[in-house]
């Protein structure tokens, strides 16, 4: 059974927006599938790659994000956690796949494939490195809400 999670980190009402807004993220957690996606924890490792790539600051599209078990990947037609986009109808729509438990290295991974396509810009290795490097050594300093919750 697939639970959905409609996610939007954003101001508070009365908040100016900035212009570096998070995205709209549609969560899909598999039950089963290990760990939960955190949603902060991804929509600030994209705020950060944008940045680091030097992105315009422009919305970004909706998200959908799966989450499932690594011994499910076969039955979605997965093979490794992963970035798809798929043109339809004139507009864009951009799956970002998790298999196993997610980690900070997983979201600058998936942050960094998705703009990088997004915005269509090409870096190389050593760039991409630098910039996953960067992102996940900010994503470090974060407090993670799903560690306090543990601890209480």
């Amino acid at each position: 059974m697939m639970m959905v999670a409609p996610t939007f980190l954003g101001p508070t009402r009365g908040q100016e927006r900035p212009p570096e807004r998070p995205p709209q993220l549609i969560i899909f957690e598999r039950q089963g599938a290990p760990g939960k996606i955190e949603a902060a924890r991804l929509c600030e490792s994209l705020k950060i790659t944008m940045k680091e790539l030097q992105a315009p600051a422009e919305p970004l599209p909706v998200l959908l994000v799966f989450h499932i078990n690594e011994s499910e990947a076969d039955l979605f037609g997965v093979k490794e956690t992963s970035v798809w986009r798929t043109d339809r109808d004139g507009g864009v729509r951009y799956e970002l796949w998790i298999l196993g438990m997610p980690t900070d290295e997983t979201y600058s991974g998936l942050a960094e494939i998705f703009l990088e396509r997004h915005f269509g810009v090409a870096i190389d290795d050593v760039e991409r490195k630098r910039v996953v490097h960067a992102v996940k050594a900010r994503l470090a300093g974060m407090v993670s809400v799903e560690a306090l919750r543990k601890t209480n």
